[in-house]
């Protein structure tokens, strides 16, 4: 999945995409780490950064397409339909782009932590994840890992 289509997704799970707000690349950097098994390998340089997991490469291939300022690629009807599960368990309950932001961080951090640490029980990853985001709630995060593990079947 090049980063065209990548771009198409992300402006369909979030909506408008700004690539100049902080806020809205730290959603990015997330949202295609939570992509990563279902459609693509490509930014596999992953490495936990201040707000999470972060690819160096996925931000010069995101800022260099910003400059040719190419459109980007709709999605699929099979990416569409995971990416329309993910929204539904990710962020079925809230429509605001602060909070859309916060949640999408939340679930990509949590699930980098899980591939991470698999062999982990869930109480350590908790902890792990409150640890180093303590604005996240304990509920939060326990709610988070029972839907990650149900839709990545980890």
């Amino acid at each position: 999945m090049d980063i065209k289509k990548i771009m198409g997704c992300f402006e369909y799970f979030f909506g408008n995409f700004n690539p100049e707000n902080y806020e809205h690349r730290v959603a990015f950097q997330k949202f295609v780490y939570l992509l990563r098994d279902k459609f693509t390998n490509e930014y596999k340089d992953y490495g936990w950064h201040l707000r999470g997991p972060y690819s160096y490469d996925l931000t010069d291939d995101l800022f260099k397409h910003k400059k040719t300022g190419k459109e980007h690629t709709l999605p699929n009807e099979k990416e569409k339909r995971f990416l329309d599960t993910l929204k539904e368990k990710v962020l079925s309950t809230t429509n605001d782009q602060i909070e859309k932001t916060n949640r999408i961080e939340l679930y990509g951090s949590l699930l980098y932590l899980l591939d991470k640490h698999s062999k982990l029980p869930d109480s350590e990853l908790v902890e792990k994840m409150h640890t180093r985001k303590p604005w996240y709630t304990i509920e939060e995060i326990q709610k988070a890992i029972i839907t990650l593990r149900k839709i990545y079947q980890r």
